[in-house]
């Protein structure tokens, strides 16, 4: 026998807000994927190039005009004489790098000259791992730019 609602209960019953289930996918929109963006492409290219130009002139020491894209280009650059490729992670989430690679460096206080001797030191010391253990895994930009590595070459420096 179906049952009776009083109408007190169909009263409070009309306020109830019907939810829909917690894994129904219609209700979230869809993600639509990444697209390439190839301005990040052509930033990249060119703070690359803008790194092989410093490199050339590092001997003089000459810092006119290396910026925080130079510096991030460095990385790329050294990336590419460890490991023998460019690293495509940087290209591709270049806005984010550079995000991080700014914040890090006003965190630790490095200058964009630090930042040069921290991203040398960091490679050499890459590649002599690199060369005693041939099956290390590749460094990614999330482990250069990171708190430990900052403290590293502290310790480093200061020995």
């Amino acid at each position: 026998m179906p049952r009776r609602v009083v109408p007190e209960q169909q009263a409070i019953f009309q306020h109830v807000e019907v939810r829909k289930p917690f894994f129904d996918d219609s209700a979230s929109p869809k993600k639509k994927a990444k697209k390439f963006n190839p301005k990040n492409s052509r930033a990249f290219t060119d703070a690359v190039a803008n790194a092989r130009e410093f490199m050339s002139t590092l001997a003089g020491k000459n810092w006119d005009g290396v910026t925080h894209e130079t510096l991030l280009g460095l990385y790329a650059v050294l990336h590419e004489r460890c490991y023998g490729f460019t690293p495509d992670d940087v290209c591709e989430e270049w806005a984010i790098v550079l995000r991080q690679l700014k914040g890090w460096l006003e965190k630790y206080s490095f200058s964009i000259e630090r930042g040069v001797a921290f991203l040398r030191w960091y490679w050499s010391r890459e590649i002599r791992l690199r060369n005693s253990n041939p099956e290390r895994t590749r460094v990614q930009w999330r482990w250069v730019f990171n708190t430990q590595a900052a403290l590293d070459y502290r310790a480093a420096r200061g020995r």
